[in-house]
């Protein structure tokens, strides 16, 4: 993991599909750097669910049984990106957000300020092993 997300807010753009059984699942998840990478979404899932995630694409991921799942997902996986925080918004708000945006700042800052912000504790904290192994 390259990037430094100590000043990151990881937005998390979800949905719940008409139709599928598995629930909410977050159609994007992006900070600035762009979408968070498969592998993190991965391990954070298995680490917090007994079964395999289902990665719809790059950035997206499903199968969350309801918005608190998806909500403790968000948050661990700000904790192991070392993230500032997650912020949840429903795909209405952000189609509503997009409409309003005219630069991709605004757009960025308006879903952090517009989402459901859970905040990470540990953010910008570096442990001994995180000098290490960084």
């Amino acid at each position: 993991m390259s990037n430094n997300y100590s000043e990151e807010i990881i937005s998390v753009i979800y949905s719940v599909p008409e139709g599928l059984s598995g629930g909410y699942q977050a159609l994007s998840l992006f900070t600035s750097y762009g979408p968070v990478d498969e592998s993190s979404l991965e391990e954070v899932y298995m680490n917090s669910s007994a079964k395999e995630p289902r990665i719809i694409g790059e950035g997206e991921i499903a199968d969350f049984s309801d918005l608190e799942a998806l909500q403790k997902f968000s948050f661990e996986l700000s904790q192991k990106l070392l993230a500032k925080g997650a912020s949840l918004i429903s795909v209405d708000e952000y189609n509503q957000i997009l409409l309003d945006s005219f630069t991709s700042e605004e757009l960025v800052s308006k879903l952090q300020e517009s989402g459901n912000f859970m905040e990470n504790p540990d953010a910008g904290k570096s442990n001994f092993f995180n000098k290490i192994f960084n």
